[in-house]
């Protein structure tokens, strides 16, 4: 109900106020009303909840075990990890931690740590976009509020978008902003996938959710799975020049998410990954990062 008087109370003030006189000329067909991209991102009403996240991960990061640290980090060099980042198609990835459970801190894990470390550094090129969202910061409604499960995900990925591209939101369909009023998270999805589609070819997005397992709960999986489902879609949708690399990363590993990516054996384990003694290092991440997208990364801040 916010969201629909929100968008009705932008629809009235991009009208015009006046009336009509009698003695006036019949007035011509106005165009389609349009809503802008700000007002669009008030209406959506989303904080910028992944700079909150991400810092929240990394200040929690010296406290897990550096050698589970370290593990996680040689995902990088992995050739299935290699593969997917470097593809010039659309792709997507399901990594893993199955068994010999890493620890975690307030549903924080190295994983959740290399997802975070990852996002940074793809920020930080403007040919990257990277929008993300960590499961594990959204599941529990005493501490995320409203911020919680699918619908608040993509209320969170179509924020990011809005926020680190510019878009001609004349191009916005009449049909997604009725779709928005009328409160249906399918509405969301239309306007991510609209988003998306208006990326140009030059952009690659990248799509980082971690913590996917979280989320198969059944408190959140009748809203959160069919998002997922609809966030891998992406990668194939014909309608989406950019390319598109989503990512998912899960401790404990997922039973429903996993089906999408079995056939074409895009599962990474990353327990089956040896044990190195060193230490673990994000400088030494995002260079081998930079690495294999050909150096077009930047030094990590």
């Amino acid at each position: 109900m916010n969201m629909y008087l929100a968008i009705e109370n932008q629809i009235l003030r991009s009208a015009s106020p006046m009336l009509p006189s009698p003695w006036a000329p019949p007035l011509q067909p106005q165009a389609p009303v349009c809503i802008s991209q700000e007002a669009l991102r008030r209406i959506l009403d989303t904080p910028d909840l992944d700079y909150v996240d991400i810092a929240f991960i990394l200040d929690k990061k010296e406290e897990l075990p550096a050698k589970q640290r370290a593990q996680a980090e040689q995902i990088i060099n992995t050739p299935l990890f290699r593969s997917w980042i470097v593809s010039t198609c659309s792709t997507k990835l399901l990594v893993q931690w199955v068994s010999r459970l890493p620890q975690t801190i307030a549903e924080v894990s190295p994983l959740s740590v290399f997802c975070a470390t990852m996002a940074q550094a793809l920020h930080a090129k403007e040919r990257f976009m990277s929008i993300q969202w960590f499961c594990g910061r959204h599941i529990d409604p005493m501490e995320a509020g409203q911020y919680i499960g699918g619908r608040a995900m993509l209320l969170s990925l179509i924020g990011q978008l809005l926020r680190e591209h510019n878009f001609d939101m004349r191009l916005l369909q009449p049909e997604i902003i009725s779709s928005l009023q009328e409160g249906q998270i399918d509405g969301l999805e239309k306007l991510l996938g609209w988003l998306v589609g208006q990326l140009p070819q030059t952009i690659t997005l990248f799509c980082i959710i971690d913590g996917v397992v979280l989320y198969e709960r059944d408190e959140h999986c009748d809203e959160a799975l069919p998002v997922l489902g609809f966030l891998l879609s992406l990668t194939v949708a014909p309608e989406v020049s950019a390319t598109v690399k989503v990512l998912f990363a899960s401790t404990p590993g997922p039973d429903t998410v996993r089906v999408a990516f079995q056939a074409e054996n895009l599962i990474l384990n990353v327990d089956a990954l040896p044990q190195l003694e060193w230490t673990p290092s994000d400088e030494r991440l995002v260079r081998e990062l930079g690495h294999g997208l050909g150096e077009r990364v930047v030094e990590y801040q």
